[in-house]
């Protein structure tokens, strides 16, 4: 399937900060999901970037779901043409 267009989002997550370690290896493990920065404070930034907003959203209700995960919050959705 060829996809016309490429959405990039980021997002806020807020984890217990004593499993900062766990929550960042399980997300690194998540299709379509780079690590941008993170706090000592429990605060994880994410870039997503697929093909579809259903991507995005299983992407966020993956990470809400992760055991000591307190929020997930989409902060920005892009939608650009695919340039392939």
């Amino acid at each position: 399937m060829i996809f016309n267009e490429v959405h990039i989002s980021s997002a806020l997550i807020q984890v217990h900060p004593e499993f900062m370690n766990k929550i960042k290896q399980d997300i690194y493990s998540l299709p379509f999901t780079d690590l941008i920065a993170s706090s000592d404070e429990g605060k994880i930034i994410i870039t997503i970037e697929c093909n579809t907003e259903h991507q995005i959203t299983d992407t966020l209700e993956k990470i809400n779901q992760m055991k000591y995960v307190m929020s997930a919050l989409l902060v920005f959705h892009q939608i650009e043409p695919n340039q392939l």
